[in-house]
Formats: C-alpha cells, structure tokens, sequence
C-alpha cells in the first residue's frame, strides 16, 4: 500500500491542504485590500501662489497680488487677502484635513540681524520671538505683536479634483509675513542685491495631516520657497513655490 493512501495520511494531507488554501486566500484578500486603498488613496497637493505684502498702518498685510495699496482707516478684515490652495490630485476623498506650519522663527530673525552686521545701517528694532504670559509662543516687535497659531483645520473632507473642481485653503501666519516683508527691507536697507544662500529666508514647511475611506492617517510634509521683491511704497509682491513635497517615511500612523 502507498504512503498517501494510508487510512492515517490521507486526512492529514486533506487538513493541511485545505490550511494552505486559508492562508493563500487570506493574502489574496490582504493584497486586494492593499490594492484598493493604494489605488483610492487621496493625494494632496498646493500649487504655486502670488501675492503681496503692502504696510498698512503698524501692521504688514498679505493681499491678493491685484492690491497696490490700501486706502487709509480699512480694517484688517475687510482687505481682500489670498490662500495656499490645497488640492487633492488622487482618487479617494481625503478627510478631516488639518495643516501644521513648521518654521524656524529664530533662524529668520538671525537671518535679518546679519544683514545689518557689515553694513553702515543701524538694526535698532525691536525683533523677538518669544512665549507670551498665557505660554503661547508670539512675535514682538516694534509696534505688533504677533501670536503664533502654528495648527489650521483645513476642511472635513476635500473630493478628488477629477471629480469636483474644489480645494482648501491654507493661511499663512501673519508673522512670517511680517518675517518675509522685513527680510526684504533688510536687503533694499543694506543694498544687498545678491543674496549668500545662507541668508536666503528660510523653506516654510507644511505637514498635511488627513485620513482615507478606510480612517487611516496620511501625513505629507511640503516646504515651500519663497521669493519677493519689486518693493516700493511699502508694498512688496511675494511668491510660494513648493520645492519639495515627501511622504512621510511612515504614511500610515
């Protein structure tokens, strides 16, 4: 009698055959599931933005770039401002999306006090970053102080683009505004036309945070350039332009 046709073998090779298909099928699934959420995982993207930065009153204002300047004794809110737009390039919607702004204050501010170090021009301005009373981290300088709001909820959930023609909008914080318009001031105070990449102003770094149909947590981090210049009157025109957008190494968290 063969082996295989042993009263005793032949259940055995039955059970552990009907155990390899479980498994077998039970990667089929998982490769499936992988598929799926791979395919309709969404994507989000910014796109590149212009603006300007014109002095109004004791504060610097960002405004859409159409804006040369603003009449006298308008308030903040009603000035037209402009927006990161965000946009979600994959096929799945993306949920409860939230963005954090990721910048290095103290760097900047070194950045503007060095261009006054060689220079014939006096840096007497008051320019700190700081905490507050309440703990909260703020911007002082000479007649403004500015406080940091570093997380933004962007929206609840944002449709592929192939299927609605929406985004979200990012803000940026008044103080790196405030930081962007007086790096600029620095260079026209101290003629410095051509700028050392070292003392370039600093990459603005987003962390997009947001979740796919299956409620797992995306997170894509995006540093965006920024360039300016044609100052005159107080006004300034400025651009974002992201230059590196990675994953995170762990998109799934």
């Amino acid at each position: 009698m063969c082996v295989f046709q042993h009263p005793v073998v032949i259940p055995i090779i039955e059970f552990l055959s009907v155990v390899i298909a479980a498994i077998l099928a039970v990667r089929t699934l998982r490769a499936m599931k992988k598929q799926r959420e791979t395919t309709y995982a969404p994507q989000l993207i910014t796109s590149s933005v212009r603006f300007r930065l014109i002095k109004h009153e004791h504060m610097i204002v960002g405004t859409s770039s159409d804006i040369t300047k603003i009449p006298d004794n308008t308030k903040v809110k009603d000035i037209k401002g402009y927006k990161i737009e965000l946009y979600n390039i994959g096929l799945g919607t993306a949920t409860d999306v939230k963005v954090q702004i990721d910048f290095p204050y103290e760097k900047a501010i070194d950045i503007i006090r060095s261009f006054y170090k060689n220079s014939n021009v006096d840096f007497n301005e008051k320019l700190e970053w700081s905490n507050s009373d309440h703990g909260d981290r703020i911007l002082v300088t000479d007649n403004v102080t500015y406080h940091d709001w570093p997380s933004q909820k962007i929206c609840d959930f944002l449709m592929p683009i192939s299927q609605k023609n929406s985004c979200g909008h990012i803000h940026l914080p008044s103080h790196i505004e405030y930081l962007m318009f007086r790096h600029f001031v620095a260079q026209l105070e101290t003629d410095n036309n051509s700028i050392d990449p070292q003392r370039s102003f600093p990459l603005i770094k987003l962390i997009v945070s947001y979740k796919d149909i299956s409620n797992k947590t995306h997170k894509r981090v995006i540093k965006l350039k920024s360039e300016h210049g044609g100052g005159w009157n107080g006004c300034m025109w400025c651009g974002l332009e992201a230059v590196d957008d990675t994953w995170n190494k762990q998109d799934y968290f």
